[in-house]
């Protein structure tokens, strides 16, 4: 279905799916419910949006830094991944 992808991609549980602004946005927002506020975001044109998500992406290991390996999840935060 998807291939060689370059971006974030969430399928909800109604399998719907979402990719770049609209999957960070709702992601975000079901990390903890303060967060819910970031939804305020999809009142924004993804053409807007999507941009600044580019950018920040382009630049990301400038801003946040590069690790040499991954820290793996918890049990619980592997009960939200796929299979």
């Amino acid at each position: 279905m998807y291939q060689n992808l370059s971006t974030v991609v969430l399928l909800d549980r109604n399998e719907r799916i979402y990719t770049h602004t609209d999957a960070v946005i709702r992601i975000v927002s079901q990390l903890r419910p303060i967060f819910k506020i970031f939804l305020i975001f999809l009142i924004l044109p993804r053409f807007l949006r999507d941009p600044l998500y580019r950018g920040i992406a382009k630049y990301r290991y400038k801003f946040f830094g590069k690790r040499e390996t991954c820290r793996l999840p918890t049990k619980e935060e592997r009960e939200y991944f796929l299979p």
